[in-house]
């Protein structure tokens, strides 16, 4: 209290007083005390407040989870382990400490198959298990022991799009598959993937940092191919679309009210009377071919004039003529009709029509170019294929058809050997021998089976041959047989196999008689016949499967 307060209420004697009237003295015990207690209170509820806020908020794990700086983590990632990292890093930042918190939360940053994973999990460790057996597990399970990151990573280049976006990219790549390394290395791997004219213009030495190197880079953006929106455009040879071509409106879009439309137009070079050379346009709208009047000198025939109206990409015209042309596409040259037009806005020298794109078998492709079918050629291409599968067939069929090997092997040389075999194998062999018997050559002559059926000739005697030089009867026949047998029995003829020489000959000891020669004669002229037939058999059985 000041000096001039304490003179207005204080008296001599130390009493409060106002004026002449004394001021009654009030206790300031209890009401301090009750402003104590009022303001514990208070404090207590507020500190109450600030603590269940802050258990809602440590409770509400998707309200935390929106605010982690960090991707969903998916079968994809190719650096798990640095990702898992990030994560602890983000749950510090939010105070999350406890394990069973972080079990909980990485449930919400798994994606697609990596939630099955997550529940597999839960169901295996439970929620009460560490959170250092919980992290080991995560990078076991997705961890990438492939080249495939390194490659791509190391490998990618630019091919369209901006430069910066390039930059940008290829840096998260190399990032993600090796976190240490250092910024020199990181700014070389960039950088080789740029454009050659590109990376010629930029000074490596100035080059500290990836921000250095992205600052470089957006200075040459403009060299780079773009349209009139704004959008990159990729040409495979710059030389040739150093310069984009303006396009026109189609003229009868404009006249329908269709608004504004451009249409692809794909031109290539023709030969006009073996002097001229043009480029035309191909139109498959035009049912005819034009040419401009400025490249023909019009004739003054009436046969030549032909008045006509007709609808082109270039709208729609009226022809002055129709003249006729030897013309060159490609490799066919022909001799066709062609109508004339002369109009100042006909800004085309030749339009391809229907009737040429079908005499020149042009074709157009989704790219636009334009390219022959020559149908003769592909015929010749088929003839040549047919005429090798054919040779080829028949070398097939004369290799599957071949005599077997080992028939020139002699008697006296064939062994059989099965001694080295067990009693099992003897077995087998044994069987296919008794179950095959009929299928084996008998003697010199057999020729074996074919498809299971025996092709072996027997001569019966009681059947006529009607392919013999002489008939005979059955009488006949059997005279001679009767008399051969008595010749074998009584050794005036002997019996021979080779069927190059007569079959019978009269031994020296025969009585030539003229009975006996006419006899031998006529029985001659009889076996001749059989083995005739059977040299001609011999001789095709070559040709045979055994």
């Amino acid at each position: 209290m000041t000096n001039e307060l304490s003179n207005v209420y204080i008296d001599e004697d130390g009493n409060l007083q106002f004026g002449d009237q004394y001021l009654e003295e009030i206790e300031q015990k209890q009401a301090s005390g009750n402003l104590r207690k009022n303001t514990d209170s208070l404090e207590k509820l507020f500190t109450k407040f600030i603590e269940s806020s802050q258990d809602l908020k440590k409770q509400n794990l998707k309200y935390i989870a929106e605010k982690f700086i960090i991707e969903r983590f998916t079968s994809k990632n190719t650096n798990p382990s640095q990702w898992i990292d990030v994560f602890e890093k983000e749950c510090l930042r939010f105070d999350i400490t406890e394990d069973e918190k972080k079990i909980e939360i990485l449930r919400l940053f798994m994606d697609k198959s990596c939630a099955d994973w997550y529940s597999s999990m839960i169901i295996k460790l439970t929620l009460n298990s560490e959170w250092s057996i919980w992290k080991n597990k995560f990078c076991k399970s997705f961890a990438n022991q492939g080249w495939n990151q390194v490659t791509y990573a190391l490998l990618f280049k630019y091919k369209d799009g901006s430069l910066v976006d390039y930059a940008i990219k290829k840096e998260k790549l190399l990032l993600d598959m090796r976190t240490s390394i250092d910024t020199g290395t990181l700014v070389d791997l960039i950088a080789a993937g740029l454009p050659g004219f590109v990376l010629e213009k930029i000074n490596r030495q100035s080059m500290e940092d990836t921000v250095d190197l992205f600052n470089e880079v957006r200075k040459y953006e403009h060299l780079m191919n773009k349209n009139k929106n704004g959008a990159y455009t990729r040409y495979e040879n710059q030389k040739i679309y150093n310069k984009i071509e303006e396009r026109t409106a189609c003229k009868i879009c404009e006249r329908l009210n269709k608004g504004i439309r451009y249409h692809p137009e794909a031109a290539f070079k023709l030969i006009i009377n073996s002097k001229l050379e043009i480029y035309g346009v191909y139109d498959s709208g035009s049912n005819v071919s034009l040419i401009n009047s400025k490249l023909l000198k019009l004739k003054n025939e009436n046969n030549n004039v032909n008045e006509q109206n007709l609808v082109t990409i270039n709208g729609v015209k009226k022809t002055c003529g129709l003249t006729k042309l030897k013309i060159k596409i490609f490799e066919i040259e022909e001799k066709v009709d062609v109508y004339i037009i002369d109009d100042a806005h006909f800004r085309y020298d030749f339009l391809i029509g229907l009737d040429m794109i079908k005499t020149y078998k042009l074709v157009q492709n989704e790219k636009l170019k334009i390219t022959q079918k020559l149908y003769f050629q592909q015929e010749n291409i088929k003839k040549e294929e047919r005429i090798i599968k054919r040779e080829n067939e028949v070398n097939k069929y004369e290799k599957e058809y071949k005599i077997n090997f080992n028939e020139h092997i002699k008697e006296k040389e064939f062994e059989i050997k099965v001694n080295h075999l067990d009693e099992t194998k003897r077995k087998e062999i044994n069987k296919l021998i008794q179950r095959h018997k009929s299928v084996f050559a008998k003697d010199k002559y057999d020729v074996g089976t074919v498809k299971g059926y025996e092709a072996r000739i027997d001569l019966l005697l009681d059947k006529y041959c009607s392919k013999r030089p002489y008939r005979s009867t059955i009488k006949d026949k059997k005279e001679i047989a009767e008399q051969i047998s008595k010749l074998l029995d009584n050794k005036l003829i002997e019996e021979f196999y080779n069927a190059t020489i007569l079959p019978n000959e009269l031994s020296e000891d025969c009585i030539h008689s003229d009975w006996i020669r006419d006899k031998e004669r006529a029985l001659n002229n009889t076996l001749k016949s059989h083995y005739y037939n059977k040299m001609c058999y011999d001789a095709k059985r070559k040709n045979r499967e055994f």
